[in-house]
């Protein structure tokens, strides 16, 4: 019981990371739009990108 417990509490943690981290490059992007740095936005914006595409292979794995 306790090593199923402590599984999710490992997966649980992989989401709130996983998320934090599109919060990231989503601020990132705002802050770059905002100053017309379009080159920087773009990059933040296809990292969000790749970093949903990683999640949504997760899902279908069910690996998540």
């Amino acid at each position: 019981m306790k090593k199923d417990k402590l599984k999710e509490i490992y997966r649980a943690d992989r989401i709130a990371f996983t998320i934090d981290e599109c919060n990231e490059y989503l601020t990132s992007m705002y802050e770059h739009l905002v100053d017309r740095d379009f080159k920087e936005a773009r990059k933040s914006s296809e990292k969000l990108i790749k970093e949903l595409k990683i999640i949504i292979k997760s899902m279908k794995d069910d690996d998540f």
